[in-house]
């Protein structure tokens, strides 16, 4: 899993990108973050994915951390 953090211009812009990213079916979430505390927990959740992989010491995924 990757994730991709890009900051886009205009609400207008980003809610086009938003919709055009969740027609895909390959990506998993879109979220859209406007302010900083909303950025920091979003990356606080991304960390705590990640630590449960770990945690559950899933082999296939863990290398890719």
């Amino acid at each position: 899993m990757e994730t991709l953090l890009v900051e886009i211009e205009s609400a207008t812009k980003a809610k086009e990108l938003t919709s055009i990213l969740s027609s895909m079916n390959f990506v998993r979430k879109v979220s859209s973050v406007n302010k900083l505390k909303a950025m920091i927990a979003a990356l606080q959740e991304h960390e705590a994915i990640k630590a449960s992989v770990v945690k559950n010491k899933n082999k296939a995924m863990t290398k890719y951390l």
